[in-house]
């Protein structure tokens, strides 16, 4: 399995942070990538054009059971690629990541990035949109099971890349 390098000065942390969340945020504000299919798949494209923007050496590769693969689900995402953080939002930080898990569905684990004050998400329906609530709207989502909230059991709460730690 591989076993990611990570940013090892502050500044180059930040920089991650920043360039992560511009290419998320890019995919809403624009035309998406043709690839940026689902939740799973904004979070790889954001992820790798943040390593690409910073001219890193950092591997754009995800982790997997299988070893370094360029795809992984959201659920590979979480499990082998991000730590988690906590279930209290008041711990995140721009460029982390809130998943969920909703057993009624195909796919029932889902992700969403945090920007600071609004979050960048697809909605993974086909054809599927790219969506940007506040935190605010998305704690007020008329589905519960959508509110990053602690007691909400399908929130599975903020995780961060683990190149970040």
């Amino acid at each position: 399995m591989l076993t990611a390098a990570r940013f090892t000065h502050p500044a180059d942390r930040e920089t991650f942070r920043r360039e992560f969340c511009r290419w998320a945020e890019s995919q809403y504000s624009g035309q998406p990538a043709p690839e940026v299919v689902d939740c799973a798949a904004l979070l790889r494209f954001a992820y790798r054009e943040a390593l690409r923007s910073m001219k890193s050496r950092l591997s754009p590769l995800f982790a997997t059971p299988e070893g370094a693969r360029h795809f992984a689900d959201a659920q590979t995402l979480r499990v082998f690629n991000t730590t988690f953080v906590d279930r209290d939002l008041r711990a995140a930080r721009p460029g982390d990541l809130l998943f969920y898990l909703n057993l009624e569905q195909d796919q029932p684990h889902h992700a969403m990035i945090l920007l600071g004050a609004d979050v960048v998400y697809h909605t993974g329906a086909k054809p599927g949109e790219i969506r940007r609530p506040t935190v605010a709207e998305l704690s007020l989502h008329p589905d519960p099971r959508w509110r990053p909230l602690r007691l909400n059991p399908s929130f599975l709460g903020v995780h961060r890349w683990k190149i970040l730690y």
